[in-house]
């Protein structure tokens, strides 16, 4: 069955600025994420790709306009087994080993037994799992990057965001781990949103958006005006 999962209606977002008093970064855009959809979002950086994510995914509001789950319930109620993150930066807990920061939303999210089982199997997709019991700050940038993934895949989610998951990763690894988290979520009804500059990456996604000076377009515009 086709659900909408997100319904965001003229969202804008303002933030303080210290010399004009306010910028808005995200102008007033609507959207729908279905599920099973597979979406690229492409853009410059500072176009406000990140901060269309976070409303999406209910991690801030915005300024104008309505941000709704009408599939998933309201919005203190999404994480982390219904929506989940992979954030550009560094966001493992760098006191849990490999397997602990993947295992801990499926302990968070209570009433889901196992959780090592669950989290090892992932970590062996990724070809991680020889390294389960180290810590975040022995790890490369990919290495990283491929626990943080695994993390947002262990709860089965009914949506991953994504920002830029592959930017830090060379060409190879970068599609290991596309065609890994793919693979997981084929056949499944799991809605993915991918924030990226790869045109490698946007063009195995079904749909793309794109963002230009805080303005979103949802017409699925071609490939070659994506990526900058």
């Amino acid at each position: 069955m086709t659900e909408c999962l997100v319904d965001a209606k003229d969202v804008a977002r303002d933030f303080p600025d210290g010399t004009s008093g306010v910028s808005t970064v995200l102008q007033p855009s609507s959207c729908r994420i279905i599920s099973g959809d597979r979406i690229a979002l492409t853009g410059p950086s500072g176009s406000g790709k990140s901060t269309l994510l976070y409303l999406l995914g209910g991690l801030d509001r915005p300024t104008r306009g309505i941000v709704t789950w009408p599939a998933l319930g309201a919005g203190d109620t999404l994480r982390p087994e219904k929506i989940t993150y992979v954030f550009q930066s560094q966001s493992l807990f760098p006191a849990l080993t490999v397997l602990e920061n993947v295992a801990l939303p499926l302990i968070v999210s209570s009433g889901q037994g196992l959780p090592d089982q669950r989290a090892m199997a992932l970590l062996a997709e990724f070809q991680l799992d020889g390294l389960a019991e180290k810590l975040p700050e022995e790890l490369s940038g990919g290495q990283a990057q491929r626990v943080a993934l695994a993390r947002a895949l262990v709860t089965q989610p009914r949506l991953i965001l994504a920002d830029e998951p592959t930017g830090q990763l060379d060409v190879a690894t970068a599609r290991t781990l596309i065609d890994v988290l793919l693979r997981q979520i084929d056949g499944t009804s799991t809605a993915l949103i991918i924030a990226t500059h790869d045109l490698r990456v946007a063009e195995r996604m079904e749909k793309q958006w794109s963002m230009r000076h805080g303005t979103l377009t949802t017409d699925n515009p071609s490939l070659a005006e994506l990526v900058p």
